[in-house]
């Protein structure tokens, strides 16, 4: 989707201003607009940092994930740790495994959209 644009697919009124895919095991950026890195800390924990920062830290995160076959039927969830900030977002992958405990989770090749 392009910079700018608003649609059905996103937030009502909002607008989408940075989007990033990138390697869970590592944060290498796959493609991406606005997002100038992703630095993995741990598993599952990520800074993604913009090339222009948001207006605000009262915007949307937003995230699509995949995972391996061994973990079929595994809710995988984001979560932004540490708050926002307008250069910046910190947040954590995790597995949701039918009441267990939230493991951070590397995931393979997450999108995670910021709406303003």
């Amino acid at each position: 989707m392009p910079m700018g644009s608003s649609n059905a697919f996103g937030p009502a009124g909002l607008t989408l201003k940075a989007w990033v895919q990138f390697v869970g095991s590592t944060g290498a950026i796959i493609k991406s607009a606005n997002v100038a890195s992703v630095v993995r800390s741990a598993t599952g924990a990520y800074t993604i940092t913009f090339t222009n920062a948001m207006a605000t830290t009262t915007y949307v995160v937003r995230m699509e994930g995949e995972h391996d076959v061994a973990n079929k039927g595994i809710s995988l969830v984001l979560t932004v740790a540490a708050g926002k900030l307008v250069g910046s977002c910190q947040i954590e992958t995790h597995k949701v495994d039918g009441g267990s405990a939230a493991a951070t989770r590397d995931m393979s090749g997450p999108v995670v959209e910021f709406w303003e």
